[in-house]
């Protein structure tokens, strides 16, 4: 498991290796979950250079080195054609971002609840 400063990500990572949610699975919900959170279509949050954009995407980034096995290559591949040290730069951008404001870290963790409450919700059907 990556570094990450989300509370209790190694609890949903343990939850999540018992049950049979794949990759792509976990990629599909978790790109569309945040495109639907930050009311940005897919294809923008992807391809946009724009600081707001960038942050975002970034987001998504993140949160696909928690909830999936993916590759820091394969995310990248996935997030507009990144490679592997542009996904390594996105997580210590959303770390610092973190530590610097505290208005973020709460954003960060209300979606970690809310992806995580979907996936509980997949698992359950």
């Amino acid at each position: 498991m990556k570094a990450c400063k989300v509370k209790n990500h190694e609890k949903i990572a343990s939850k999540l290796g018992r049950f049979e949610i794949n990759n792509n699975a976990m990629y599909n919900l978790i790109t569309k979950y945040l495109a639907d959170y930050y009311g940005i279509p897919y294809l923008t949050l992807m391809v946009g250079r724009k600081k707001e954009v960038a942050l975002k995407r970034q987001t998504i980034q993140y949160f696909l080195t928690i909830f999936t096995t993916y590759t820091y290559a394969e995310i990248g591949y996935l997030t507009g054609l990144r490679d592997h040290a542009s996904i390594n730069n996105s997580i210590k951008v959303i770390d610092n971002e973190m530590e610097i404001y505290a208005i973020f870290k709460v954003e960060i963790d209300s979606i970690y609840k809310g992806i995580e409450k979907l996936i509980m919700n997949q698992i359950n059907e």
